[in-house]
């Protein structure tokens, strides 16, 4: 139930704060977040068991991929500073990856998530901050920004 509910609120967060104009120029990159999660964390979860989630996989590793994973990166593409000067996008990436471990934090001590092996939380920061640096680049090389006019 608690992979649902998650589910449901990225998707209702979305649906209110979207800017929907904006979608051929976002979309892409929150497809590409999407997929990116479902490869990865079944490769961390089912081959290298570096983590695990409470109860049946598959509702965290759907439900994060298709919910989280695609929400977030819109709104962080949504959000990116006019200006972006080295000082500014080091902040801003601070401010997602803050988030992002805020939001780890939370489903750990909720025992929705069990670190394995040598993975901790660190690493999962030092992740995120590369997660958002794949992100922000494929949104910048694909030249998405000419979609949205």
């Amino acid at each position: 139930m608690f992979w649902i509910v998650s589910f449901a609120l990225s998707w209702l967060f979305g649906f209110l704060f979207a800017d929907k104009k904006r979608w051929r120029e976002i979309l892409p990159v929150a497809i590409f977040a999407s997929w990116l999660s479902f490869i990865v964390e079944a490769w961390m979860h089912y081959v290298f068991k570096l983590w695990s989630y409470s109860g049946n996989p598959i509702f965290p590793l759907f439900g994060n991929a298709f919910g989280i994973y695609i929400v977030v990166p819109y709104f962080f593409i949504q959000w990116l500073p006019q200006e972006r000067t080295i000082g500014r996008m080091v902040f801003y990436f601070f401010l997602w990856t803050g988030f992002a471990i805020l939001f780890e934090f939370f489903h750990w001590r909720l025992l929705r998530i069990e670190y394995h092996l040598w993975w901790n939380m660190g690493c999962s920061y030092i992740s995120d901050w590369l997660l958002f640096g794949i992100l922000y680049n494929y949104y910048v090389m694909t030249n998405l920004k000419k979609l949205s006019k």
